[in-house]
This record gives structure tokens, sequence and C-alpha cells, in this order.
């Protein structure tokens, strides 16, 4: 079963939801959460399948920093529930490294919008 088939068992968060089903989600890297994007739905990967024997976690990877190689992925549990966030740093020697667990997307939103004040204060905008 391809990634897409996998993707449509899921269950989201309530939130990711009503991002992606009415258009909210930016999925470019110039995006409104800078340094932070969500990645296309066909773009979105279980880490497993790039990176495999790295952890047992089903981890279902839907946004990306442009600035390094961390992804924030959801960990999907038995029941296919996607409740917590991994930040994952990805394309290491090993494979991928897990960062920080986030207990919701909640926290995730709060952590990307801490990164994106340090992005504004580190770079110069008008």
């Amino acid at each position: 079963m391809t990634d897409q088939a996998h993707q449509s068992e899921i269950i989201f968060p309530k939130f990711y939801q009503r991002l992606i089903a009415e258009n909210l989600a930016k999925y470019d890297v110039l995006a409104e959460m800078e340094p932070w994007y969500f990645m296309e739905q066909q773009k979105c990967f279980f880490a497993h399948t790039l990176w495999p024997n790295i952890c047992n976690e089903k981890l279902f990877v839907f946004a990306r920093r442009q600035d390094n190689d961390d992804l924030a992925a959801f960990l999907v549990d038995v029941t296919n529930k996607a409740e917590q966030v991994y930040i994952l740093h990805g394309w290491t020697n090993e494979g991928f490294s897990i960062m920080k667990k986030l207990p919701d997307i909640w926290s995730w939103m709060h952590m990307v919008i801490d990164d994106m004040q340090e992005w504004v204060e580190l770079n110069e905008y008008l």
C-alpha cells in the first residue's frame, strides 16, 4: 500500500483537518509560517518509507523547516489516530533523529510562532 493510501486511513486532529479542508495551510517555502511550511499532501510521507529500521513509531511527515533538515511528523498510533507531533532532523548518517516530542499540533504551532519570531529578528525585514 502506498503512503497516499495509508494517509487516507489516518485520523488527523480537527485543527489539521480544517487547515487542509479550507486551504489555510500554505505549501510554499516563503509561506506565512516562515521558516516552517506545510508539505503538499502528495509530498507527505511516512518516515519509515524513506528511512527504514530507524524507529518503531509510525511517523507521518507533514511539515518542513526551510533553513535546515527539520521535519514535523504526527505519531500515528495503533488506532490510526495522529495526535503527538515529533520534530525530526532528517538526512543524518543514521537516517533521522528525533529532536523533540510535542503533545499535539497546538504545541507545535506555539513552537512555530517562537521560530517565526526568531526568524524575523535574525533576518532584516522592513
